[in-house]
Parts: structure tokens; sequence; C-alpha cells
């Protein structure tokens, strides 16, 4: 009798072992239809309030000011140096500025009326990374630097 109860409790522990395998087995089958490769993306900002001076066709900075962030895959930073110079041109509501290094950005006005005072936008790639600038000239004593990087 104690024979046939542990073949018993042998057979039902041996059937309930295989059963959920295989539904183990039919579930990890399954979810392989849907794995995806899924990366990281970064998502950074980084910003500063810079005193500047607007004389001419240049931006001159009147203090050194920078901001970085790093993220998994890529980094975003800006800075400026005290006494650096960017020359600027406006035609219309477009804004054309050329750093010291030789970098040309393009701006399209997104508020204020007339002159640089306002708010300015540009959108760039890099390789694979979205590159957003924000200049906002409060007046043309005071610039805010906004930077967003996709990467």
């Amino acid at each position: 009798m104690r024979f046939l109860f542990l073949a018993f409790l042998f057979v039902m522990v041996s059937c309930g072992q295989n059963m959920s395998s295989t539904s183990s087995d039919k579930d990890e089958l399954s979810n392989e239809e849907y794995v995806t490769d899924i990366r990281e993306v970064d998502l950074l900002d980084v910003a500063m309030d810079v005193p500047v001076e607007v004389r001419g066709n240049k931006i001159i900075f009147k203090s050194s000011a920078n901001n970085s962030e790093n993220g998994i895959r890529s980094s975003c930073a800006i800075g400026v140096t005290s006494g650096e110079a960017y020359d600027y041109s406006l035609n219309g509501n477009g804004l054309s500025i050329r750093t010291p290094l030789g970098e040309k950005m393009n701006f399209v006005r997104i508020s204020g009326q007339s002159g640089i005072v306002g708010g300015w936008s540009s959108k760039v790639y890099k390789g694979e990374q979205l590159i957003m600038r924000r200049l906002t000239f409060v007046s043309e004593n005071r610039m805010v630097m906004r930077t967003h990087c996709e990467g």
C-alpha cells in the first residue's frame, strides 16, 4: 500500500513538472516573438544665465560660465569665457551666430518684436544626436542659453 501511495505521488509530481516546463517553454517561445532591442536614450538639458554686451555685430560675454551633463550614450555642454565674442547677424526673423572656433548656428525668432532682444530657437543633428538650442536675450545686457541634447 505504501508502495502504491509513493508511486502515485511520484507520478503526480512528475506530471506537474512536465506540464509546468511545457507551459514555460511555450511562454518563452511566444515571448521570443516580441523581443526588441531597446536602447537607452539620453535626454540632457543644460542652461546658463550670463551677462553680455551687444555691440555692433558682436555679442561679448562679460563673465565666464559653463554647464554640462553626461548621459549613458552622449553628453551635452555649453560654456563661454569672459571677453569671448560671438559674431552675429540679423535677417528678419533669423539670427546667425559664429563662435570664435568657427561654429555657425542659425536661429529662428520665437518671441520679441525686433532687434536681438527676445527668444531664438535652433534645431540641428550632429551625427545621431539631436541638439536643440534656445537663446533668450532678456536685454542687450543679459542672455540665457539653454541646450537640450538627445542621443
